[in-house]
């Protein structure tokens, strides 16, 4: 990931709620040094405008309506292996362990890709 002065590190936001979308947008540009570059509503917009944009950093949602953010996050680490991500999870899904149970439903994942999930709430 960038970090060299004058250069921000360009966020593209992957999330199907328009709303939560420009939440996130907001609290990334509040930091200095992150500017938001494009949002996604789905996985093949997501693909196309990682393809386009060439973003630095990826702030995935794990739910979206034609894949979820793991599949997603395979898709990235075999087309996009520079691109870092953050998976995020808003609203009311439950503890991060009741996620991660409901997305790896007739999922394999082995030992060694164990993955953490963060759980937060986001108020509007």
């Amino acid at each position: 990931m960038k970090s060299m002065a004058g250069s921000n590190i360009r966020v593209l936001i992957v999330e199907d709620d328009l709303r939560i979308a420009e939440v996130n947008r907001r609290f990334v540009e509040k930091v200095e040094g992150y500017e938001v570059v494009g949002i996604a509503t789905n996985g093949q917009e997501a693909r196309d405008q990682l393809e386009l944009l060439q973003p630095d950093l990826v702030l995935l949602d794990i739910y979206f309506p034609d894949m979820d953010g793991l599949d997603f996050l395979s898709v990235m680490k075999e087309e996009f292996p520079v691109c870092d991500c953050i998976m995020a999870v808003q609203g009311r899904q439950g503890t991060p362990a009741d996620i991660t149970s409901d997305v790896h439903k007739d999922k394999k994942v082995g030992q060694k890709e164990r993955i953490n999930v963060s759980c937060c709430r986001t108020l509007l």
